[in-house]
């Protein structure tokens, strides 16, 4: 219920919709009363317990924080080109293929074997430093951006996603109790699943919200009688002469709405990347802040 209310949120109007808070209200009663049976039965499956280490907790913010960042790579660069290149996805399917999806038949076999030989915290580090300078070369991006420019933005999120969510998932599990790894497991799963469902509705809501912002703050230099204003429309105006007296300026006024849009847009896309910046540096923080794992099957083997 709590997917379906976040995946359904930015649709509804969140909070003013009563589906989505019954959806929320009621999955969040569910997950209590989960946890709570949890806590008193005789032989619990998944007691909280699991959870309750610093390097475990740690970890789990860690899953959250890759979720968001990673957005820069599953939402971010694919959305710039559809809406704002106004590229279909055959278009850009071509550089995802050999800058984002190719590049890893390389990197993940690299990752498992740093992750085998030295700490996991290392290729984690690696993972999280690459995403945070792809979501810095995203805050260049401009209207006039093709799918040529993004080539060295996906390729830092080909690593990012290579040396990330697998040392993760191994720092988790090696910290956790191996009596219970099974219901640890399914609480990485969870996390897998839940981050990246809050990932895709925070960043739906901050752009929209963002572009209705630089909306209103861009609109706001566009004043009725103002000379370049004036200017522009008669250019526009001019180019759909041949529609006619009315329907010339009712396109020369939609046109240059349209503009303002465009770059309204751009600007939400900057603010996007600056987020999944904060939110990869926030990574190597707690990532800086894990301790050391206890000697087990995950120990590095090194020599």
């Amino acid at each position: 219920m709590i997917y379906a209310g976040l995946d359904q949120g930015n649709r509804l109007d969140w909070l003013g919709s009563g589906t989505i808070v019954s959806l929320l209200g009621c999955g969040t009663l569910l997950v209590v009363l989960f946890f709570v049976n949890e806590a008193v039965v005789k032989r619990p499956w998944a007691h909280a317990e699991v959870l309750l280490s610093r390097n475990i907790g740690l970890a789990l913010i860690a899953i959250l924080l890759y979720s968001l960042t990673s957005l820069s790579n599953t939402a971010l660069v694919p959305n710039f080109l559809l809406n704002i290149a106004q590229l279909k996805p055959a278009q850009s399917s071509g550089m995802f293929l050999v800058y984002a999806a190719a590049p890893m038949v390389v990197l993940l076999p690299l990752s498992v074997y740093l992750v085998r030989r030295f700490d996991p915290k290392v290729p984690l580090i690696i993972g999280l430093s690459a995403f945070a300078a792809a979501g810095l070369l995203g805050t260049k991006v401009t209207a006039a951006w093709q799918v040529t420019d993004f080539v060295p933005m996906v390729l830092l999120q080909a690593v990012g996603q290579s040396f990330t969510l697998l040392p993760i998932i191994v720092i988790s599990l090696s910290n956790s109790d191996p009596t219970r790894a099974t219901a640890f497991a399914a609480y990485i799963q969870m996390m897998r699943l839940g981050c990246a469902e809050i990932g895709v509705s925070l960043m739906t809501t901050f752009l929209r919200v963002r572009e209705q912002t630089h909306s209103n703050l861009l609109g706001q230099y566009i004043t009725s009688g103002d000379a370049d204003v004036v200017g522009l429309l008669t250019k526009l105006k001019s180019l759909f002469a041949s529609y006619g007296e009315g329907l010339a300026q009712a396109r020369g006024v939609g046109t240059l709405a349209g503009l303002v849009q465009r770059q309204a847009n751009t600007l939400a896309y900057i603010d996007g990347f600056w987020l999944t910046f904060w939110f990869a540096l926030a990574g190597l923080v707690c990532v800086a802040l894990i301790g050391a794992a206890p000697p087990g099957p995950f120990t590095p083997k090194r020599g």
